[in-house]
């Protein structure tokens, strides 16, 4: 059940963002005006809206927030509202995780992912000369399986 909550959060977070956002762009001052606390108009927006939704999913969830979870996905949230199909939210331990296992020489069968929104991955690249080149792996392709295992199972960091 708090899985869905923090879902619904996250998205209506992410439309507000996203709307606020491309409301400034388009129709609003493209230089945005700072208070005196240093923060933009859209950024007080946000928080404003931000503290309304906290409280009102405190007054009706009924159980404990997990803190951590919720500020996880609000972070991923907003990273993914800005329609960046390359960007994404890691915490500081996946972020040391990923530069550790990228760092140095890498194996792997010569192409480029990216994590989709369902945990797969999806081919961005293919280097020359690769085997994945030369096993006919296109760009667009999503790996679902890897060595007979659900590759959403097995995560992008695996």
């Amino acid at each position: 059940m708090i899985y869905i909550t923090i879902t619904l959060i996250a998205m209506i977070i992410t439309f507000q963002v996203t709307y606020l956002v491309l409301w400034n762009t388009q129709f609003g001052n493209k230089n945005a005006s700072y208070s005196g606390t240093g923060k933009s108009a859209t950024m007080q927006k946000i928080e404003q809206k931000l503290e309304l939704i906290d409280e009102l999913y405190r007054e009706n969830y009924i159980g404990e927030a997990d803190e951590e979870t919720l500020e996880y996905y609000l972070y991923m949230a907003y990273i993914y509202g800005s329609g960046d199909a390359f960007g994404g939210y890691m915490t500081p331990e996946e972020y040391k995780a990923h530069n550790e296992d990228t760092a140095g020489s890498s194996e792997g069968i010569g192409i480029s992912v990216v994590m989709t929104y369902d945990g797969l991955m999806e081919v961005v690249e293919v280097f020359p000369g690769s085997p994945g080149e030369k096993a006919g792996v296109q760009v667009g392709d999503v790996i679902i399986e890897v060595d007979g295992k659900d590759a959403g199972e097995l995560g992008y960091y695996t």
